[in-house]
């Protein structure tokens, strides 16, 4: 995300680019010269550059000096931009997510906002509160005048050159958006929203305040959010989090919150690690043992298993039928559009395809254990080679299995008789299965 770097720095990579033009002062006896005698930083620098350009100006096409002085701005400038480049690559941005517990500002927070830190400042600060007190008394109060946790905050920030960009409130919820003066000429297209989710809608402890805007020409999205506790409720919780983000910016000339650049999606969000005591939580983190966590992470779990497992059956050639066995975890949404294709290990995509079985039409057996389905040997390729298969699920529009690669044997009722060239037919077959919809 681009920024402009500190006006210091662009003074000294452009100061420095320019400091052999200095000796130009001679190609036009009425302009001063290039003293920087009471002058500093930005304002000396477009002294500097209008004295230049009037120098430039007694420049002819076929004076000796002009191809010297081209040649020092090109210079120049490719000093200049390969710096300011370098500078406009980095936009430091610190996120805050906190569940105050109706609790006061505390007395510092050096720490939190790493402000002590020796490394470059944060250009900004995005903070994001929950359970701001919210009694009657103190929201009507916080309605007319900016709330405690405003005040503290740009107390603290005021000082170190930031200012409070936007703000937006939903009763206990606060999302509070600071940044250096510098950068408020690139920010644009600045809008708040809030969506209640507590007491079905109608109450806003539970539910999420946004804040977006046109960052340097990049769309960016701050989404603090507040969703229901306890270890049983996460149905609900992605509910809510569905609601959301589904009624963000609703019926307002503004994308929805996923059709931002970027969206920073945080709070008290109360997700849990399902099935193990804080002891063991605490010790895989300890441990960097993330992968036993990932499993029981109500909120993105670690996906680790196919949904579908393949296998062919048996040697397989040309010359019989052959045999696919397969089985499902119990939550695969199984559809009667389902189908296995038969892949060369080097096939292109979904469709490049030998042939195929559906799911349901070719099966011959079934139990707990897996299913079986056959494919007819006249579509089994009679030069043989190395191969695959796939299980295209038609309700995921995806391939949700992959087999092992495996060998088919030459057919050998043909051996020593002129082989089949390879079928490329597919692409012409009518019963293609990726034309299929499901009624």
């Amino acid at each position: 995300m681009a920024s402009p770097s500190s006006e210091d720095a662009c003074q000294d990579s452009a100061a420095l680019s320019l400091s052999d033009l200095e000796s130009l002062h001679h190609v036009r006896s009425r302009s001063a010269s290039f003293s920087s005698t009471g002058s500093s930083g930005r304002l000396q620098l477009r002294q500097r550059v209008a004295q230049l350009m009037a120098c430039v100006e007694d420049i002819s096409s076929d004076d000796e000096i002009n191809e010297g002085v081209s040649r020092t701005l090109d210079e120049a400038f490719l000093i200049w931009g390969k710096k300011l480049k370098d500078k406009w690559q980095e936009f430091r941005l610190h996120v805050v997510t906190w569940n105050v517990g109706t609790a006061s500002p505390p007395p510092d927070v050096s720490s939190l906002l790493q402000l002590d830190s020796l490394g470059a400042t944060m250009d900004m600060y995005v903070i994001g509160l929950q359970e701001v007190n919210s009694k009657i008394t103190n929201f009507l109060s916080d309605l007319a005048f900016d709330d405690p946790w405003s005040i503290f905050l740009m107390t603290v920030l005021s000082p170190l050159g930031y200012i409070k960009l936007s703000s937006v409130r939903m009763q206990g919820l606060l999302l509070l958006i600071f940044v250096k003066h510098v950068h408020l000429p690139f920010i644009r297209d600045l809008h708040t929203q809030f969506t209640r989710t507590g007491l079905y809608g109608y109450w806003g402890n539970k539910g999420g305040v946004t804040i977006r805007m046109s960052l340097y020409g990049h769309t960016v999205c701050f989404m603090n959010c507040h969703l229901p506790a306890h270890m049983e409720n996460t149905e609900q919780r992605l509910d809510d989090f569905e609601k959301i983000l589904e009624m963000q910016f609703e019926g307002e000339n503004i994308p929805s919150a996923l059709e931002h650049d970027v969206l920073f999606w945080f709070g008290d969000l109360n997700f849990r690690i399902a099935d193990y005591g804080i002891h063991f939580v605490r010790e895989s983190i300890n441990n960097k043992r993330y992968n036993l966590l990932w499993e029981k992470d109500q909120l993105k779990p670690l996906v680790s298993e196919p949904l579908v497992t393949l296998s062919p059956e048996g040697e397989w050639s040309a010359e019989h039928d052959v045999l696919i066995n397969y089985s499902a975890v119990p939550e695969f949404p199984s559809s009667a559009w389902d189908w296995i294709g038969l892949f060369k290990v080097t096939f292109k995509h979904v469709n490049d395809y030998v042939t195929y079985s559906w799911v349901e039409d070719d099966e011959i057996s079934s139990n707990k254990d897996g299913k079986q389905v056959y494919m007819s040997a006249a579509e089994i390729p009679d030069v043989g080679g190395e191969f695959l298969l796939c299980f295209y699920s038609n309700n995921l529009q995806s391939v949700v299995g992959v087999s092992q690669p495996f060998q088919i044997q030459p057919n050998r009722t043909l051996i020593g008789k002129e082989l089949p060239q390879e079928d490329n037919s597919w692409m012409q077959r009518p019963d293609n299965p990726e034309s299929h919809d499901e009624f």
